[in-house]
């Protein structure tokens, strides 16, 4: 879902910009790039719906994607001295963005961060240079989410 936005995200503007999100939330939207290239200024106001938007499609669970695009130096101004820069990815374009999100979501680090929280340890697979196959990962994960919580994890 690209989003493009103009002139001001600020306390007058931002609640719009929050029901729109909202809605597309609610029609099962959980990929978002946010176009700045019209953007003149980000205040608090709109910077909490980007927290809000990035906390409900579950960005840092691996679960969804939001990139900011086209970002001009007044707002990364912003989103530098806020901390946010660090947490969105940042693109040139709409078209960048959709690559980065796209990358980030095939890349193996999600799933041996799936792996880790899920328990899972690699061992390391011959010839593998101590990497275990992502395919073994996925398989000790479904073990896993199959026994339920009072059972251990069938062995192999």
């Amino acid at each position: 879902m690209v989003l493009e936005l103009a002139g001001r995200l600020e306390t007058k503007t931002a609640h719009a910009f929050e029901q729109k999100v909202i809605e597309h939330l609610s029609a099962g939207a959980r990929q978002f790039v946010i176009d700045f290239k019209e953007v003149e200024f980000v205040s608090s106001a709109g910077l909490r719906v980007l927290l809000m938007l990035a906390k409900k499609i579950g960005v840092r669970e691996g679960t969804g994607a939001l990139a900011l695009s086209s970002v001009n130096d007044a707002v990364k101004q912003v989103l530098d001295v806020s901390g946010f820069a660090s947490f969105f990815t940042l693109a040139a374009s709409p078209e960048a963005a959709i690559q980065e999100a796209s990358r980030r979501a095939s890349s193996p680090r999600i799933l041996e961060q799936a792996a880790r929280v899920l328990g899972v340890r690699k061992p390391p697979a011959a010839g593998s240079g101590g990497k275990a196959p992502d395919s073994e990962i996925l398989n000790r994960a479904a073990s896993i989410l199959r026994s339920g919580p009072d059972q251990k994890p069938k062995k192999r």
